[in-house]
């Protein structure tokens, strides 16, 4: 069973995706308030490794967990003092959970710090950053949603790692 439920309202999420342990699944439980039911019972952990593909960047890398028409998911692993470029996307927008580790970063002209469990939406045509100033690994799972899930709607305003 697959199950995505996204929204820019009070559901921050909720994704049951076969595949994705339950550990990583459950990351985002501690922080249901009193007015929302968290449940991870019904997350199953099944090995995807043949359907998985990971991508190596300068930053760390990300790997594809699933995807179809419309969105894609993945994991993001971004190494320790490292970032992504500063970016827009003109198709899509996106969703990230912080799995592992704390994130900064720049949505629009703000600058915010998020911690295992905290969650963020970007906007499409959003101006972001993922960035990584800490001693450990930072791991997030990112959904993207939008007309077109190409990894060339991709808009660098600055790039470390001089890519255009």
């Amino acid at each position: 069973m697959n199950l995505k439920v996204l929204s820019t309202g009070l559901i921050i999420s909720a994704i049951m995706l076969s595949g994705l342990s339950s550990d990583a699944a459950c990351k985002t439980k501690q922080n249901c308030g009193k007015k929302y039911t968290c449940s991870c019972e019904k997350v199953k952990k099944v090995d995807m490794s043949e359907k998985q593909t990971t991508f190596e960047r300068p930053w760390g890398s990300y790997t594809v967990i699933d995807e179809g028409e419309g969105y894609l998911v993945k994991t993001i692993t971004v190494k320790p003092n490292q970032k992504l470029s500063v970016q827009r996307h003109n198709h899509r927008g996106e969703h990230w959970i912080v799995l592992e580790g704390t994130a900064k970063i720049i949505k629009g002209d703000k600058e915010l710090t998020l911690k295992t469990g905290e969650a963020i939406d970007i906007a499409v045509k959003e101006i972001h950053s993922l960035q990584n100033p800490y001693k450990n690994n930072l791991k997030i799972l990112e959904v993207q949603k939008g007309d077109l899930i190409d990894e060339n709607d991709i808009e660098r305003l600055s790039d470390i790692y001089g890519r255009k």
